[in-house]
């Protein structure tokens, strides 16, 4: 046996073991280093994608938030106007219905005189009662229903009043008690009973435009 043979095969074959160990070292590192780069650049581009898409829909919410804020604004505004401009028919109202409901009246001697006066306050507070019904009526779906159940109420009590004053009027030549009670009546339901209805539409409406009481 030829011993110098045999080692020189032997180291042959550990050198181009080693050689191909390390070939193969240097691909896997290779190829290990490219694929965690393209990993590297996968995970980057995908960042940049949810970035883009946080962005996308912050913006999309952002403008959708402004959309509603702008609607609930431009409805408070509305409702505001409609609130003041009701308000004012209300208290023009209040104030007819006081007028006419008057128990003690300034007359003078002059029947005609005083019987077209009392006729005109009839009449305004009727033509008044008709415009805040009306106006009422168009814009009552700005108001809350709990608000629209206040303003049915005094608008009922007004009614009632002003039929019980104009009903009384028509006995006037005929049961002068009886006209005088139901003239009462109306005044004390104009004077006592609707200014606590009043109130309580005063608040609510402090509250939808942000008033405190």
């Amino acid at each position: 046996m030829n011993w110098t043979q045999v080692i020189k095969e032997s180291v042959f074959v550990i050198l181009t073991s080693g050689i191909f160990t390390w070939i193969a070292q240097e691909l896997w590192k290779n190829h290990f280093a490219k694929r965690f780069k393209k990993y590297e650049y996968d995970l980057a581009e995908s960042s940049k994608n949810i970035d883009r898409q946080l962005n996308i829909s912050i913006e999309s919410h952002k403008k959708a938030l402004e959309l509603i804020y702008f609607k609930a604004s431009r409805l408070h505004d509305t409702r505001i106007k409609v609130i003041a401009e009701l308000y004012e028919k209300l208290v023009l109202l209040d104030l007819a219905m006081r007028e006419m409901t008057a128990l003690l009246k300034y007359i003078t001697k002059d029947v005609e005189k005083d019987s077209k006066i009392e006729n005109e306050k009839i009449k305004h507070a009727s033509d008044i009662h008709n415009e805040f019904y009306v106006f009422y009526l168009k814009n009552k779906i700005f108001l809350s229903a709990s608000t629209c159940k206040l303003i049915d109420k005094i608008k009922e009590d007004y009614f009632s009043s002003y039929f019980d004053y104009t009903h009384g009027k028509t006995y006037a030549y005929q049961d002068s008690d009886l006209s005088f009670k139901l003239a009462k009546a109306a005044s004390d339901k104009v004077y006592k009973e609707i200014p606590i209805i009043m109130e309580n539409i005063e608040n609510e409406f402090r509250a939808i435009i942000g008033v405190e009481k």
